[in-house]
């Protein structure tokens, strides 16, 4: 069966934008996954350590190099170092006239000491489709955001 070769790179998979999240957000934080939370308040873990040390930092160093030697390039922020994957996929409709695409940029910042993790999910009409360049783009834009209005508390304080 095709479908089985397909399943081993991660295609005709559902996945939601927010499972895939936590899963960035674990590799960020050294391993250990948390339950999303939206505004500050108690962190609730579901896993200690999702994989082992050593594969974790392989992983931090490859979303890291995606960025700033690869095709992620569009979510590099002046700022602060990034680090993140991006990923495209078509999307079946009724209508066979138009091919629609779901195009996503998922990383962390700042890689030193990850405070933020950010996923950007669109939905696109037809080709052009690419994830690095549109939602990488708009993760930049988002980073630089968050970080600008930080400096600008920071200053206030």
């Amino acid at each position: 069966n095709a479908d089985f070769a397909w399943l081993s790179i991660g295609y005709n998979q559902l996945v939601y934008p927010l499972q895939m999240l936590t899963f960035y957000n674990a590799i960020a934080n050294n391993g250990k996954m948390v339950k999303p939370i939206f505004n500050k308040g108690e962190t609730e873990v579901i896993n200690q350590q999702i994989a082992s040390k050593s594969n974790i930092y392989n992983i931090q160093i490859a979303m890291e190099k995606f960025v700033s030697e690869g095709l992620g390039k569009p979510a590099i922020s002046e700022k602060v170092k990034v680090a993140g994957a991006s990923g495209s996929s078509q999307i079946s409709r009724d209508d066979k006239e138009i091919t629609e695409y779901v195009v996503m940029f998922c990383g962390y910042f700042p890689t030193e000491k990850p405070k933020y993790s950010v996923i950007v999910s669109m939905n696109k009409l037809g080709l052009p489709a690419s994830g690095s360049v549109m939602a990488g783009s708009v993760f930049q834009e988002i980073v630089d955001c968050i970080t600008e209005k930080e400096s600008l508390h920071a200053i206030k304080e």
